[in-house]
């Protein structure tokens, strides 16, 4: 499966059907973690350090260093609440406090403080699981903050 060192430093899906290993960028790794993940897939996770997970890879987890996660429904939507407050412009250093720094949410329109605070808190759990955490902050780094005529429904 690792044919170079850079392969150990990818992340990348795994599917029973049909049999096969793709390597994928965060978008990718996104929009599979975006829903439960079903008995026949399996995401690897590795960590910068090009730390070999597979050995401890399990159907329907998620593995990284340190650990193998079951991903449910909630924790799709855990992800998609960080790609909403992502969009928003609050970077993963913001995401560890415990409110939405003020900095950032004046502005945002106020319409959008609601579902950013109900966002902040779908996150909160895992402020307190790492690995969890730093999945979300890893498969959210590709999305970028929201631009001119940006629309909030469009999320």
């Amino acid at each position: 499966m690792y044919r170079t060192a850079d392969d150990r430093r990818t992340a990348h899906i795994v599917t029973s059907v049909p049999d096969r290993v793709v390597a994928a960028d965060t978008a990718d790794v996104f929009r599979v973690l975006s829903a439960p993940l079903p008995s026949s897939v399996s995401v690897l996770l590795p960590g910068a350090d090009g730390v070999d997970v597979l050995p401890h890879a399990q159907w329907g987890h998620v593995s990284v260093p340190g650990a193998t996660l079951s991903w449910s429904q909630s924790d799709a939507d855990a992800v998609a609440a960080m790609g909403r407050l992502r969009r928003r412009d609050f970077s993963a250093v913001a995401l560890t406090d415990i409110t939405p720094p003020m900095s950032v949410l004046r502005t945002l329109p106020m319409r959008e403080w609601e579902r950013t605070y109900a966002d902040w808190a779908a996150v909160d759990p895992w402020r307190a699981d790492p690995p969890r955490w730093r999945v979300a902050v890893h498969v959210t780094s590709h999305v970028r903050p929201r631009s001119p005529g940006w629309d909030s429904r469009a999320l």
